[in-house]
């Protein structure tokens, strides 16, 4: 189960009306490993996360004539944040490995 640490913001609006907002802070990318079959994030609270490249595929990745070599070349980018392809200029935040391939961007 993925665990998240968020915090509570109250924004006043006025003084009689306020609204709730919730941020996520997601841990850092600290390495990776990339094979054939998938991508392992490892992350500074100690989880190792897979994604296979089949899904990535189908459902992240614009470009279809990606070569795997290409996939080979990455570089932990943004702050630890995100996982970067230079070659085939593609990228894939730490989002997408805790809270899975369909979440949306909290920022």
């Amino acid at each position: 189960m993925t665990r998240l640490r968020e915090i509570r913001q109250e924004i006043p609006l006025s003084k009689s009306k306020s609204i709730l907002t919730k941020k996520h802070w997601h841990p850092k990318i600290l390495s990776c490993q990339v094979n054939k079959k998938k991508i392992t994030v490892f992350l500074e609270d100690k989880r190792e996360i897979s994604l296979p490249w089949e899904t990535i595929f189908k459902q992240w990745f614009i470009r279809e004539d990606i070569n795997p070599e290409q996939l080979k070349n990455y570089k932990i980018w943004g702050g630890g944040y995100t996982v970067l392809f230079p070659e085939i200029d593609e990228d894939i935040p730490v989002r997408i490995f805790t809270e899975g391939i369909n979440s949306e961007c909290c920022c």
